[in-house]
């Protein structure tokens, strides 16, 4: 479903916990780790419209973007901006907010996420 979702970031930060255990226990290669990190940051992207843009959140735009500039400094969504290789991301749309998240342009992020969707 597309629709709000309260409790989006506990329930992707529970499954993200779950994916980075097995990773650490299973020592797996850096292919491994980037399509991790490229999975964290579709999360990321669906949350835009899920939650943090979402017009049926009770919080002002104010609170949801200042609550995105925090989320995007916590793990794993830090370590995949830092990790990522942007050369295997075949989606421009996606290479672009990337490059914007590595780069730490957040407004500009969050504003085209609203803009585009």
């Amino acid at each position: 479903s597309h629709g709000y979702k309260k409790n989006y970031i506990e329930t992707v930060s529970r499954i993200f916990e779950k994916y980075d255990e097995f990773l650490k226990n299973h020592e797996k290669d850096h292919l491994i780790w980037n399509g991790f990190y490229v999975r964290v940051l579709i999360y990321l992207s669906q949350g835009m419209n899920r939650y943090f843009q979402n017009k049926k959140s009770p919080k002002t735009y104010l609170e949801r973007f200042n609550e995105f500039s925090e989320l995007v400094k916590m793990e794993p969504f830090n370590e995949a901006i830092k990790n990522i290789e942007i050369k295997n991301i075949g989606s421009k749309s996606f290479r672009i907010g990337v490059l914007l998240l590595k780069n730490k342009f957040l407004l500009l992020y969050y504003v085209l996420n609203l803009l585009i969707r």
